[in-house]
């Protein structure tokens, strides 16, 4: 039962249903169990999880849009 998860790309290599069983389970660590979960990547297919996006442009850090 981890408070915290980092994830690095966690959807990188993999194909659409397997990358969509990744970010469900993901999102039933923070939604059920309270967890914060902080993923980096650049997989477009992982915003309608995220409840708080950020961007990082150019070396500065923003919200995203």
């Amino acid at each position: 039962r981890p408070a915290l998860v980092l994830a690095d790309e966690p959807t990188a290599c993999l194909d659409g249903a397997s990358g969509r069983a990744v970010a469900e389970v993901l999102a039933g660590l923070a939604g059920e169990r309270g967890a914060a979960v902080v993923v980096a990547t650049h997989d477009r297919r992982l915003v309608p999880f995220a409840t708080r996006r950020l961007a990082l442009l150019d070396g500065a850090l923003g919200r995203a849009a």
